[in-house]
């Protein structure tokens, strides 16, 4: 015979303090504290803050925290943030193509896709007129 989760009725009045005692432990387990699930973060956001705020003499931390501007710097952050651009648009075209193998209308990366874009364009005539 199977084992199932009905149990008989009991008698006696236990039945009763069966009852309390089932009531009393889902009222302790409702009590406990909720999870945080954004802590791991911010205590990440906190320790690169006091990495960068307390960095000292490094010069790559110098560099992040705009310390340092010269031409070499400059040269590094240009390259790195082309580079940056460069991928997040690569991943906005390939989660659309993804989104619309999928049978999905592939909408969100379409507009990430359009506004990185447009950005660019933007930024490139501002710099020819420049």
């Amino acid at each position: 015979m199977p084992h199932t989760s009905i149990r008989p009725p009991r008698v006696g009045g236990s039945g009763t303090a069966d009852a309390k005692r089932r009531a009393r432990d889902r009222g302790r387990r409702a009590r406990r504290p909720p999870r945080r699930p954004g802590r791991p973060h911010a205590d990440l956001f906190f320790a690169i803050a006091a990495i960068l705020a307390f960095g000292g003499r490094s010069e790559s931390i110098r560099a992040f925290r705009g310390d340092l501007s010269d031409e070499r710097l400059r040269a590094i952050e240009l390259r790195a943030v082309a580079f940056a651009g460069r991928l997040t648009i690569l991943a906005a075209v390939i989660g659309m193509i993804v989104e619309i193998a999928r049978g999905h209308s592939g909408a969100p990366f379409t507009w990430l896709g359009a506004i990185g874009g447009a950005s660019y364009l933007d930024a490139s005539v501002y710099g020819m007129r420049r």
